[in-house]
């Protein structure tokens, strides 16, 4: 098959989340169990899954958490007012990392 100048193909690509990220049980110890008691279901997962990942976008978060864009970014702000996880980038290239803080609150 030879590909032409204005040829439509589409690309799918798979997005693969480990189911762990769906519990509701966190599997870095070193955070305090009193900051995980602070958060509701969604956020825990959220978190969850910055223990197990360097970081996470909002794409990635609407998938393992089934909420909507609008929702998840509404999260997400929460989760920077609390302080426990912290934006890098801008826009679309905007992602989150766990705040080096939530290690030393106790």
């Amino acid at each position: 098959m030879q590909l032409v100048e204005g040829d439509v193909f589409r690309i799918t690509i798979e997005l693969i989340v480990n189911n762990d990220t769906k519990s509701n049980e966190w599997n870095d110890e070193r955070i305090n169990e009193r900051i995980m008691s602070g958060l509701n279901e969604k956020e825990k997962i959220i978190v969850n899954y910055l223990c197990n990942n360097k970081s996470i976008t909002n794409k990635i978060a609407v998938v393992i958490t089934n909420l909507s864009p609008a929702q998840v970014r509404r999260i997400f702000l929460l989760l920077v007012e609390k302080e426990l996880i912290f934006p890098e980038g801008e826009g679309r290239n905007r992602k989150y990392i766990l705040s080096k803080s939530i290690y030393d609150k106790n």
